[in-house]
């Protein structure tokens, strides 16, 4: 295992994301700009259209992002297709229908700004012909959601969604609106997270301040489908923006595309936080030093980025960075984390309309990791937040990843042998909810998931909890036999898409910390 762990560290950095239907849906406008990269992103749209007619996540259904995939994908269709691709568009139609009509089953919520896109696409794809106003999808409503899954229920409140112009009143009036009253000049720019959804904004190129919304790269926010936009609607053509987008596409096999490019910050603090976990010989602590390194260079006042040379800094990678160098024996200053604490928790984003689960769980990792007491009030803040949002006395779920076995795990590790929580209720229901085989997966068996499990319990184990040893046992049997990749698309953008080493990183650890254990 020592030997996968080395790869793992050679390759770090490198940015192995999957690629999506909606980033590739975008990149594929730029044939109008007789790009050959806009032609091999249509044709990957072409071949993967699945069996109900839909685009995005193929075996994890999650119909958030079905809709905004496909949405996107018939947009490109209409526009740049062929008579043959009517009958995609077509058949489309019917899976898009259910898709929309099954919003309020997805348990893990929406996908990043649907709110806020859902309007700008339905109005492109009734202007490209794909849809109809008067027969398709007509009118639809998203007024809550409500999930049974093993004996627990989560119940969250929504928003009504009817025809687009009611739904681009919503937008302008509620989130949208909002977002850019906090802005000096009513725009947003390359400093706000909305700059990675920027084609949001659709034909209301006023609330873009255009001068100032490209990185020196020329991407927006490392977002592919962000820039495609940029470079097909707002500044066409723009040589910086299309030099960006060649870069990504030469680095696609088949024409499919990721959903960031780069992330490489984000890789590295999320693998080695995994890693971090582990007691590492001196060769892979030696290894582990670049990437190190590579975080301590990032680090800024505002804390990290999820991708070199990107500006838009979050609460989530700064803490997540944080833990790692801290527990590396990097000295790193806490104010810039420090700076993300709100009155009742500690933020991702400026702005946000709703906080993050595991942005919390994770700066309570991170401070318990630089030393603050139990008592601080900064930790008693958090503690307090977590228990608020503590789902049917068993789990938390994050609004950055559909699982909660992600979030709940993560969180048993920040609190075990710290804090005076009861967890019991987290540990018994992940004991509990494993499968016949040794897996554990919210919707169907995941390596991942079971991995984050193991880490959990095998963690617990180390600070002289007691856990079922053949529970152990047929978890490390599973994920040894399921350890390698493809790896479901868990992890929540404005689609679903996976972080491959992030995932591998956690599977490692998982395994190695049995063979510690």
């Amino acid at each position: 295992m020592q030997n996968k762990v080395r790869e793992l560290l050679q390759d770090l950095g490198s940015s192995k994301i999957s690629n999506v239907a909606y980033d590739t849906a975008w990149i594929s406008h730029t044939v109008s700009l007789g790009e050959y990269m806009g032609k091999n992103s249509l044709d990957w749209i072409r071949d993967h259209q699945l069996s109900d007619g839909t685009w995005g996540a193929e075996k994890f259904r999650h119909n958030h992002d079905r809709v905004i995939c496909t949405l996107a994908a018939i947009i490109a269709l209409a526009k740049y297709g062929t008579d043959k691709d009517k009958i995609r568009v077509k058949r489309a139609r019917y899976g898009l229908d259910f898709a929309i009509r099954g919003l309020m089953a997805d348990t893990s919520g929406a996908t990043v700004g649907f709110e806020m896109l859902l309007p700008s696409l339905l109005n492109q794809a009734y202007e490209a012909g794909a849809l109809q106003r008067s027969k398709d999808l007509d009118p639809w409503r998203y007024t809550g959601k409500s999930k049974v899954h093993k004996n627990k229920q989560r119940v969250n409140g929504g928003m009504a969604i009817g025809r687009a112009d009611d739904l681009a009143e919503i937008r302008i009036q509620s989130a949208l609106q909002k977002k850019l009253a906090a802005q000096s000049n009513g725009k947003f720019d390359r400093n706000v997270s909305m700059v990675f959804s920027a084609e949001l904004a659709g034909e209301q190129l006023s609330i873009i301040d255009i001068d100032n919304i490209q990185e020196i790269d020329g991407s927006l926010a490392k977002s592919p489908s962000a820039t495609a936009y940029f470079a097909t609607k707002v500044r066409v053509g723009d040589s910086l923006a299309m030099a960006y987008l060649r870069d990504v596409s030469s680095h696609s096999v088949d024409g499919g595309i990721p959903h960031f490019h780069p992330f490489d910050t984000y890789e590295i603090a999320w693998s080695l936080w995994n890693l971090a976990l582990l007691n590492l010989n001196k060769e892979l602590l030696f290894m582990c030093k670049p990437h190190l390194d590579k975080l301590s260079s990032a680090w800024t006042s505002q804390g990290m980025s999820y991708a070199s040379g990107c500006s838009i800094f979050d609460g989530d990678d700064t803490t997540v960075a944080f833990e790692v160098l801290t527990r590396f024996g990097y000295e790193v200053d806490v104010r810039a984390l420090l700076s993300y604490e709100e009155n009742n928790y500690f933020r991702c984003y400026d702005f946000e309309s709703d906080p993050s689960i595991g942005v919390n769980i994770h700066a309570l990792g991170a401070l318990r990791e630089y030393g603050y007491e139990v008592d601080h009030p900064a930790i008693q803040k958090i503690l307090h937040f977590l228990e608020q949002k503590f789902l049917c006395d068993s789990f938390w779920y994050d609004k950055w990843h559909s699982s909660p076995y992600y979030s709940t795990a993560h969180a048993i590790i920040a609190i075990a042998g710290y804090a005076r929580t009861d967890i019991s209720q987290s540990i018994n229901w992940i004991i509990e909810t494993q499968n016949g085989d040794g897996s554990w997966g919210f919707y169907r068996p995941t390596a991942e998931e079971t991995a984050y499990c193991l880490q959990a319990l095998l963690i617990l184990q180390r600070h002289g909890e007691k856990v079922p040893s053949d529970i152990l046992k047929r978890g490390l049997d599973y994920l040894s036999a399921n350890m390698d990749p493809p790896y479901e698309p868990l992890w929540l953008g404005k689609c679903l898409y996976t972080p491959e080493l992030v995932v591998r990183s956690a599977v490692l650890s998982a395994l190695v910390l049995g063979e510690e254990s």
